[in-house]
């Protein structure tokens, strides 16, 4: 890996360091956790962060009158997930402000274009480790050199294990490498991975209801909690959690079997609330040796995702072609997903022919998206 990585790193720190920072973090557990340490390390340096429009992935839905009425010198980015090119225009647009992004999505790094500030580190993206190496954007910012021993020395080491436990899962258990990263920092502050599970359970509840204050509430609560009981003890997010719970369960039982080939499994559920990790998560871990597909069709918003999920197989070379072929997908190593307009099923047909020629090397019959 070199010193190239560590030098990004501390290029980026220096910069948020310096002046005040406005930051836009990723609605689930790891991009909460994620602007906790960054308002943990900087204080009052944050004059503000919020989310992105829950489920869309675009600068657009960035929170612009925020942005633009907080007069921050700095706008970062944590794990949203969008190609570099993206930011090359973001940190055009936002001059003479510069933009920080930190990430571990596998997705296309800055080609160098732009003509405003752009700070940018994302290991995977920039091929410099892989998902066991980078399992979360929060350990990515624990990483950052200076600031996991300010971390350790305030007993909020729990936070980059938060953002671990969010993106795996029930997953977490079959990446052993993430899973004893996971642990050991958990165990820096004095806790266990069930501790962490709670929390990411509750933070979580904020997005799949589509409530973007929860979603800021957690963000604040986590970056002054001395550790987990600070939150599990929040009342906001218990009642949040109790809704969410509800409307997860009601996901699961309306979940329906659509067709099944080889090392493929696809199903499609209904649901208004944002559930389609949770359900495509609890589908993979169901089926550890298949590609699990899912469409989740939100019919009160009028819009879904596509999402695709494995345990054992990689499926990079399949959210490459869906980008080269215009789609709008996101990823990493196991999981890749992306927007819908109309609850098309024949999109999992299609995608479960990239599935049978990238994955298992078996010819589809149309050949391509």
């Amino acid at each position: 890996m070199g010193n190239e990585i560590w030098l990004s790193m501390e290029s980026l720190w220096n910069s948020l360091t310096t002046g005040s920072v406005f930051a836009v973090f990723h609605w689930d557990a790891d991009g909460i956790a994620s602007a906790a340490i960054l308002l943990k390390m900087l204080g009052e340096r944050i004059v503000g962060f919020y989310p992105p429009r829950v489920g869309v992935y675009s600068l657009e839905a960035l929170p612009w009158r925020r942005i633009s009425e907080s007069r921050a010198s700095v706008l970062t980015v944590l794990d949203y997930g969008l190609p570099g090119t993206a930011y090359e225009d973001l940190s055009d647009i936002v001059a003479p402000r510069s933009v920080a992004v930190l990430d571990h999505h596998l997705v296309e790094p800055p080609r160098g274009g732009g003509r405003g500030v752009l700070h940018y580190v994302n290991p995977v993206a920039q091929s410099l480790g892989g998902e066991e190496d980078w399992p979360a954007t929060s350990f990515l910012v624990y990483s950052i050199p200076g600031v996991g021993e300010a971390c350790d020395a305030r007993r909020c080491s729990w936070l980059a294990a938060v953002g671990i436990v969010g993106d795996l899962g029930p997953v977490i258990e079959a990446r052993p490498r993430a899973y004893g990263t996971a642990a050991r920092l958990a165990g820096k502050s004095g806790y266990s991975l069930r501790d962490i599970a709670k929390v990411v359970e509750l933070v979580d509840s904020c997005y799949r209801l589509l409530d973007e204050e929860c979603i800021v509430h957690a963000a604040q609560l986590l970056g002054w909690a001395s550790g987990p009981r600070d939150v599990l003890d929040d009342n906001r997010l218990s009642r949040a959690a109790e809704e969410a719970a509800k409307a997860l369960r009601t996901a699961m039982d309306r979940v329906r079997y659509l067709f099944q080939r080889h090392g493929i499994i696809a199903y499609y559920v209904e649901s208004d609330a944002h559930v389609t990790s949770y359900v495509g998560r609890k589908l993979a871990a169901m089926h550890s040796d298949s590609v699990v597909l899912l469409l989740h069709w939100a019919p009160g918003r009028k819009r879904g995702f596509v999402y695709a999920r494995s345990m054992r197989h990689q499926l990079t070379r399949v959210l490459r072609e869906l980008r080269e072929s215009g789609v709008p997908a996101g990823g990493k190593e196991h999981v890749l997903a992306f927007p819908v307009e109309e609850p098309d099923k024949g999109l999992l047909e299609k995608l479960a022919d990239l599935v049978e020629r990238h994955v298992f090397g078996r010819s589809s019959a149309d050949g391509g998206w």
